[in-house]
């Protein structure tokens, strides 16, 4: 669909303000850069409207939250801060945009560059208009998720403390028993192969192949003009299947700090720090490096399971996951028409819970009966329970009533939650209607509420 221009001024403004909030923050990482890993580019042969963040182009039409935050950590790798915008507003001018705060920072008014300036950075990718990311190394489309290496150990930033000593001890004393069992944790292979039979089913080696398939009709939407909204939808899902694997990779790291953490405590107790002189291998040092890199490790971890898919016991979330879960297995079978249907579900998903009305016949179609009968059902099932078997335990553990209230006040706050989302879907059914049919709907809601009080209580 063409822009209008007025459009793509207000875009241009939103992506600013964007570059402004984001650019303004500190951008610290300990990763080692390697300026023989990027190239340069031709300044006039980038399209306008692209914007240069740390060592990636990104078309302006491409850009999203994920692509964002990618090119914002190769920023701080490389060390490449400021963000440069090649300006449509300006015949093509490059712009130096990091502390820019309106459209005149994008043309004559603003701060100019010579392409001289753009041509001197080191980049390494360029995601362009079509939404595909293309390796500028090998000009290879490239799945963004596949950019940093999940089981590339050494190279975590998280283990940067232990990675450190390690280089401190090969250098003044050569390889040892020390340096050798560091070196172990920071080459150990956490690419798990298929496991069949499992309890959950899951591996790093079936996330590789579901985010492989993801990208297989990602790339048939970009090809086909697919639309960026259901482009960013798969995108999202691809970053919930790669939070996956990277928890599992980082609990198995996680692990391993544990084990190693166990072996320093032992040689502490046993007098090996006197023998040592508390020198740069004494187990009391190397346990505080251990800790800060479980902590890094642990914090990544908190991060990445905010990313992976998981019902929270809300209607919205559990049709999300289905959703969700649906779209990676058709992608797995080749089944492009079906992802069509789960990407436009999650679209409508989406457009309900943010009370945006788009797509106004498909989002009544999910609201009813998919969504309302869901809502219905959950909140029937809480007010027809009666005494829960929390509630009955406390009773027969003769309980304080203090507790026992608790109790009741929880279920009583998990009924009106559950009450608050068929509310919710209510309002977004009949706001998507028209005020007759909204009538007779709430009337026919009514008839059905009567129901409610004559369910058997338990």
């Amino acid at each position: 669909m063409k822009k209008t221009k007025r459009t793509k001024l207000i875009t241009v403004l939103l992506v600013v303000a964007l570059v402004v909030a984001i650019g303004s923050a500190s951008l610290i990482s300990g990763a080692i850069w390697n300026e023989s890993e990027a190239v340069h580019i031709v300044a006039d042969d980038i399209e306008s409207s692209t914007l240069i963040i740390g060592t990636h182009l990104i078309h302006l039409s491409a850009l999203t939250q994920t692509i964002y935050d990618i090119a914002q950590d190769s920023a701080g790798e490389s060390g490449q801060n400021a963000i440069y915008y090649k300006s449509e507003l300006a015949d093509g001018t490059w712009f130096e945009i990091s502390t820019a705060t309106s459209l005149r920072d994008i043309t004559q008014e603003g701060s100019p560059v010579s392409k001289s300036v753009v041509e001197a950075l080191f980049l390494t990718h360029h995601t362009k208009s079509d939404s595909v990311t293309y390796d500028l190394r090998t000009n290879s489309p490239v799945n963004i998720f596949n950019l940093s290496d999940p089981y590339d150990i050494k190279s975590l930033d998280e283990l940067m403390p232990l990675k450190n000593q390690w280089q401190i001890i090969t250098d003044s004393e050569g390889d040892n028993d020390v340096s050798d069992r560091i070196k172990q944790i920071l080459e150990a292979n956490h690419k798990a192969e298929e496991t069949e039979g499992s309890e959950d089913g899951d591996s790093t080696n079936d996330f590789d192949k579901q985010l492989d398939a993801l990208q297989k009709y990602y790339d048939v939407l970009a090809e086909n003009d697919g639309g960026s909204l259901e482009m960013e939808t798969v995108q999202k899902v691809m970053e919930s299947v790669d939070a996956s694997r990277r928890v599992y990779v980082m609990r198995e790291v996680y692990a391993d700090l544990e084990a190693y953490m166990d072996e320093l405590n032992t040689a502490a107790e046993s007098g090996e720090d006197e023998e040592e002189g508390g020198s740069q291998q004494s187990p009391s040092t190397l346990m505080t490096l251990a800790a800060e890199c479980m902590q890094n490790v642990q914090d990544t971890i908190i991060e990445y399971d905010g990313k992976v898919l998981t019902d929270d016991d809300t209607v919205y979330m559990h049709f999300r996951v289905q959703f969700s879960t649906s779209l990676i297995n058709h992608a797995m079978e080749d089944n492009h028409a079906s992802c069509d249907t789960d990407v436009s579900n999650l679209l409508n998903l989406e457009n309900i819970q943010n009370g945006v009305i788009s797509r106004r016949a498909d989002e009544l179609a999910l609201l009813s009966p998919t969504i309302l009968s869901e809502c219905t059902s959950r909140y029937t099932a809480c007010i027809s329970a009666g005494e829960n078997a929390s509630y009955r335990a406390e009773l027969a553990n003769n309980s304080a009533n203090a507790l026992l209230r608790s109790v009741i006040s929880e279920n009583t706050s998990n009924t009106n939650t559950k009450r608050g989302e068929l509310e919710f879907m209510i309002t977004a059914y009949t706001s998507r209607v028209s005020t007759e049919d909204a009538i007779a709907f709430i009337d026919g809601r009514i008839e059905l509420t009567k129901s409610f009080y004559t369910m058997p209580r338990y």
